[in-house]
C-alpha cells in the first residue's frame, strides 16, 4: 500500500479532515492533499510524525511505497546537504563580490565598510528565520534559512578576500603593477 492510501486511510477511520490531520502535524493543509493525491511526498520527518501519530511503524508507512522509498534513499554523491549549499554558496557569491567590487575598484576597507550593514541585516534576519523555524518545531532548515547564511558567508569572505588579493597585488614589483592596472584601465 502506498503512502498515500496509508495517509488516507488512517485519517478518514478516524473520522479526521485534512485540517484536523495538518493541525496534529503541525503542518498545512494543502501538504495533506498533495500526499493524498500522490502530488508530492512527505520528508522523512513527516513520515516519522505520520508514523508516531497513528501508531504504525515507518516500515508499514513506506515499504509498499517504492517511490517514497527512492525519494528517502541516502544518495551521498548527488546531494551535498543544506550545509554543503551555505558554505559553498557563500564562497561562490562571497567571490562574485569580490570580483564585482574589485572591478568597480573598490579596495579592502572600502569593501569592509560597504558590507557591515548588510552583513547586520543579514545577520538578524537569519538569527529571525531560525527562531521561527524552530518556534514551529520544524526540523530541517528553511530555504530562507539557507539562503541567508549563504549571503551571510558571502559577506564575510568579501572582504578577506580583497585584503588577501589587495596584499599580493601590494607583493607584486612596480613595473608589472603599472602593466597589469594600465591593461586593466584600458578596457581589454
Amino acid at each position: 500500500m502506498k503512502i498515500r492510501e496509508a495517509l488516507k486511510q488512517q485519517r478518514e477511520q478516524r473520522h479526521w479532515s485534512q485540517q484536523e490531520l495538518a493541525d496534529q502535524l503541525q503542518i498545512s493543509r494543502q501538504s495533506i492533499s498533495k500526499w493524498e493525491r500522490g502530488a508530492a511526498l512527505p520528508s522523512f520527518a513527516n513520515v516519522v510524525a505520520i508514523s508516531d501519530l497513528f501508531h504504525l511503524s515507518i516500515d508499514q508507512l513506506i515499504r509498499g511505497d517504492a517511490e517514497l522509498m527512492t525519494k528517502l534513499t541516502v544518495k551521498k554523491d548527488e546531494d551535498i546537504g543544506p550545509v554543503g549549499r551555505i558554505i559553498y554558496g557563500g564562497l561562490f557569491w562571497g567571490a562574485i563580490g569580490f570580483l564585482i567590487t574589485w572591478a568597480l575598484g573598490i579596495g579592502y576597507e572600502d569593501a569592509e565598510e560597504l558590507v557591515q550593514l548588510p552583513l547586520i541585516i543579514v545577520f538578524v534576519s537569519l538569527l529571525l528565520a531560525i527562531y521561527a523555524n524552530q518556534k514551529q518545531h520544524r526540523v530541517p532548515l528553511s530555504r530562507v534559512v539557507i539562503w541567508l547564511s549563504i549571503g551571510l558567508i558571502a559577506l564575510m569572505v568579501l572582504p578577506m578576500i580583497s585584503m588577501d588579493v589587495s596584499a599580493a597585488m601590494a607583493a607584486i614589483p612596480g613595473s608589472v603593477r603599472a602593466g597589469w592596472n594600465a591593461g586593466q584601465h584600458g578596457g581589454w
